[in-house]
């Protein structure tokens, strides 16, 4: 692969039991069956310490994002999957730390209490359930006030991983029979 300085990005955000990473490594199987370079960060590791550098004003996640996203492209890689709870309300940011030239898709992942609690109860062990539970619905009623028009919504409530993993490679344009002005932001 030859270095490029374009970058196109897919920014999955969501509530905790949303199913970011399950959609977010399908749409990266998907796209490997069909041969098509890509890398894939789960944004929550970039920032994973105690105290939370966020907290102190600290923009690690970003620079972190930076430091991988160079290595990648000088690896000649130009897309990315990057996945975060709120990646959707932070894309100028993460963007930005993408370089100059990029093009940036946002999609919120969205489902309905239960299906949340569900999802949570069966990844989610010892006394935490509770607490996860009450993050993520307080998350999901911030992500849904404030995520930007332009980001897509789609629906994870009884649907298959697949299903919406193609959706969102249709949305993306990165396959060979889609394009993103098929599919405008709902």
């Amino acid at each position: 692969m030859q270095p490029t300085a374009r970058t196109e990005a897919i920014f999955i955000g969501g509530r905790s039991g949303i199913g970011k990473t399950t959609v977010a490594a399908e749409l990266s199987r998907l796209l490997t069956i069909d041969d098509i370079p890509h890398a894939l960060i789960e944004g929550d590791n970039l920032d994973q310490a105690h105290p939370e550098p966020w907290r102190n004003g600290i923009d690690l996640a970003e620079q972190n994002l930076a430091a991988i996203w160079r290595n990648y492209q000088a690896a000649g890689y130009s897309r990315l999957i990057f996945t975060n709870t709120i990646s959707v309300l932070e894309m100028p940011s993460l963007t930005a730390a993408l370089g100059p030239d990029v093009h940036a898709i946002g999609v919120l992942l969205v489902a309905n209490d239960p299906t949340a609690a569900h999802r949570l109860a069966q990844r989610e062990i010892g006394s935490g359930l509770d607490d996860a539970i009450k993050r993520s619905k307080a998350a999901a009623a911030k992500l849904q006030l404030t995520a930007s028009a332009s980001v897509h919504r789609l629906s994870t409530d009884h649907r298959e991983i697949r299903d919406i993993a193609a959706e969102l490679l249709a949305i993306s344009g990165w396959n060979k029979h889609a394009r993103v002005a098929d599919h405008p932001p709902r």
